[in-house]
């Protein structure tokens, strides 16, 4: 989704982490004089892929960490873009299935962790007219073999996400 690219384009056809080197979404910030950093569990694939970039990268054992460094890089102010990357529905999703009260309970958890880091953001960048994404980066399916959750098929399931955006004019 940060590369607008094919697997053919981009390279990654299978679950796999490879650096990406096409152009990405990152690489145009970049060239616009943006300074970015991604915040992410260590070793999933958003910690992994987008290496090689003038971006501070930072990762983290966990969720909640993940939303703890956000916040302080929020408090610091030295960022324009910031990438918060959390994992436990996907994990909890592939263990369990993507509609398991498991699943669920990971997706409230993701849900509000969103929403903590929203008020941080107001709190802090406040003076900024600004933009705050909730972007899932694939949707989820039943594979019905094993009663897990999976993704990466070209069906709506996988495919058709929504995303929400909020605008802020900065506050007066």
């Amino acid at each position: 989704m940060f590369t607008g690219a094919t697997p053919n384009q981009h390279g990654i056809k299978q679950y796999e982490k490879p650096i990406i080197n096409c152009d990405t979404l990152f690489d145009a910030l970049l060239r616009a004089g943006k300074r970015i950093a991604i915040v992410a569990v260590k070793n999933s694939s958003i910690d992994c892929i987008f290496r090689n970039r003038e971006i501070d990268y930072y990762s983290k054992h966990y969720d909640p960490d993940v939303l703890e460094r956000v916040h302080s890089i929020l408090e610091s102010n030295k960022h324009d873009v910031i990438l918060a990357y959390n994992q436990e529905y996907d994990d909890v999703m592939h263990a369990t299935g993507p509609f398991s009260d498991e699943a669920i309970y990971a997706m409230k958890n993701n849900l509000s962790g969103f929403i903590r880091l929203n008020r941080y953001f107001d709190k802090y960048w406040n003076q900024y007219p600004r933009v705050i994404v909730f972007s899932p980066d694939h949707g989820a399916h039943l594979n019905h073999s094993d009663g897990r959750g999976t993704h990466g098929e070209d069906i709506p399931e996988d495919m058709e996400v929504n995303h929400y955006y909020g605008i802020r004019n900065k506050y007066k």
